[in-house]
């Protein structure tokens, strides 16, 4: 055997490891980008609620339970002023995604809606009316009709609290 055979293996190997590890940094730098958070990180229904509170557009938590407003001492309570967003606020999961729903005085009103995986919106009326609706479509298929994955989504209010019904 040649005194080359044993060089051209020895290179060979280190130009193998050369390239593994810049493969491995490269995969590295790509996968710690990926799981940053960019700020369009999924949230769950409840931070969703407190976010929505914390912005002034839910109701807030420290109502008195009586439903009226403290009152200076002395005088009668008062009832609170007519909240201006939409009350009752529920989160609301089906086959094709989840909505934040509430009622006003004008009916059903859509907070948010979130398409599932693989699904994405195709319309929305978000009310207030007698219903809001959001309409969800698997990814890929044709929009020419319901039975062709879409899923329906509308909300009513019943006794003031929203209710969904899927429809697909």
């Amino acid at each position: 055997m040649s005194r080359r055979a044993p060089l051209a293996v020895i290179g060979w190997l280190a130009v193998a490891a050369a390239a593994t590890g810049i493969g491995l940094a490269a995969v590295q730098v790509i996968g710690s980008g990926i799981s940053a958070g960019t700020g369009t990180d999924v949230i769950t229904p409840a931070q969703a609620a407190r976010d929505l509170e914390a912005a002034g557009t839910a109701p807030p938590s420290g109502v008195a339970p009586s439903g009226t407003t403290p009152s200076p001492s002395g005088s009668r309570p008062t009832s609170p002023a007519p909240a201006s967003g939409p009350t009752n606020q529920r989160s609301l999961a089906g086959p094709a995604g989840s909505v934040i729903a509430g009622c006003t005085p004008a009916g059903a009103k859509l907070i948010s809606w979130t398409p599932a995986q693989g699904y994405s919106v195709e319309r929305f009326d978000p009310g207030p009316g007698e219903y809001a609706e959001v309409r969800f479509r698997a990814d890929g298929r044709s929009s020419s009709g319901r039975g062709n994955g879409e899923v329906r989504v509308r909300i009513r209010c019943v006794r003031g609290e929203p209710i969904a019904a899927w429809d697909t």
